[in-house]
């Protein structure tokens, strides 16, 4: 999530609407429903809310039959290299093995991540999924928060209410828990803020510039096993 401030001017939004209607008017009328921009970015949102809950369900299961978080984590990352490693030698995948320059770094990156999930493996042990799922849509705000304060400028209104309101379900939310742990929460907690810190940190390192999702994965796993 990338939220910018937006001017709300009135000569603003007026030209905003005309370059809108002037791009409608340019797309081809032929043009296939499932290409159409909001078609795809819909179904971008829909496919991330699968893949999430997907995620949270099957780390939830993990934990119920095999209750090591750490040694979840490290299965995990030697997973990862171990898919990958055939595709780099089938040369499905186009990078190095190893590259002193881009493996230092991606140093903080492999740290933040670690911790990430490690904590939030900690926390869905001791918590419902329902309740860790509302916890973890805190992280918007979290970052809506910190690029606030670095750059000293709020975003638009109404992506602060957007954001807010989530904070608020997850306050209710919360508050009907019956089944409260404070260290669960407490990792829960930790793993928004170190998230956050994570997606912040792959936003602005200028050094990431051309490195694909495989090979951040690779370099994550690699780095990540050490400290397991």
């Amino acid at each position: 999530m990338k939220p910018h401030a937006r001017a709300s001017h009135p000569e603003t939004l007026l030209v905003a609407d005309c370059r809108l209607q002037d791009n409608e008017e340019e797309k081809p009328k032929n043009m296939p429903w499932w290409k159409d921009e909001t078609v795809l970015q819909v179904g971008s949102a829909l496919l991330y809310a699968v893949v999430a809950t997907s995620m949270s369900i099957i780390n939830r299961l993990c934990l119920l039959i095999f209750p090591l978080p750490t040694v979840v984590l490290l299965v995990q990352m030697a997973s990862t290299m171990v898919i990958l490693y055939p595709l780099l030698l089938a040369r499905v995948l186009n990078f190095s093995l190893f590259n002193p320059r881009r493996f230092k770094s991606l140093l903080g990156i492999s740290f933040l991540y670690t911790a990430n999930t490690a904590f939030a493996l900690f926390g869905l042990k001791g918590m419902n999924l329902p309740m860790y799922t509302a916890i973890k849509r805190l992280t918007p705000m979290t970052i809506l928060i910190i690029k606030s304060v670095w750059k000293r400028k709020w975003p638009h209104p109404r992506i602060t209410a957007s954001v807010g309101l989530v904070v608020v379900g997850c306050l209710v939310a919360g508050a009907g828990d019956l089944s409260f742990d404070g260290t669960a929460y407490l990792f829960a907690f930790g793993s928004v803020l170190v998230q956050a810190l994570y997606l912040l940190l792959v936003e602005f390192q200028s050094d990431l510039a051309g490195a694909s999702t495989s090979q951040l994965l690779w370099y994550n796993a690699m780095q990540s096993l050490p400290l397991l």
